[in-house]
C-alpha cells in the first residue's frame, strides 16, 4: 500500500513541478528549467516504479515531497514580487523627464489644454 501511494505521489509531484515551471513566467529562467527537469525526473521515476518495476529493491526519496513544495513556494513568491513591482511602477507614473505618453515635456511653450487658447 505504501509503495502505491509513494509512486502516485512521485508522479503528482512531477506533474506539479512541470506545471509550475511552465505556467509562472515571473521566475528566473534557471528556476523554471530546474523545476521542469526535476518534475520530469520525478514523474519518470514514479512511472517506472508504478508500471515497469517488477519487484526487488527500490529507493525512497523523501525530498520528493519537500522539493515540489519549495519550488511552488518560490514560484508564488516570484509571481507576487513581480505583481507588486508592476503595481508600484503603475502608481509611480512615468519616469522623470517624460510627459504624457512617453513624450518629453515641451520646452518654452505654455501648458494649457489642447485646443484651448492660452491667455
Amino acid at each position: 500500500m505504501f509503495f502505491l501511494i509513494y509512486t502516485l505521489l512521485l508522479m503528482l509531484s512531477g506533474i506539479a513541478m512541470v506545471v509550475v515551471g511552465l505556467a509562472i513566467k515571473q521566475q528566473s529562467t534557471l528556476a523554471r528549467i530546474a523545476s521542469v527537469v526535476a518534475g520530469i525526473a520525478f514523474f519518470c521515476y514514479g512511472f517506472y516504479l508504478f508500471f515497469l518495476f517488477d519487484g526487488g529493491e527500490y529507493r525512497i526519496f523523501f525530498y520528493a515531497f519537500v522539493l515540489p513544495i519549495l519550488l511552488i513556494v518560490q514560484a508564488v513568491k516570484a509571481r507576487k514580487q513581480a505583481q507588486e513591482e508592476a503595481a508600484a511602477q503603475q502608481v509611480a507614473g512615468p519616469p522623470p523627464g517624460q510627459f504624457g505618453y512617453g513624450q518629453p515635456a515641451p520646452q518654452g511653450q505654455p501648458q494649457g489644454q489642447p485646443g484651448q487658447p492660452t491667455v
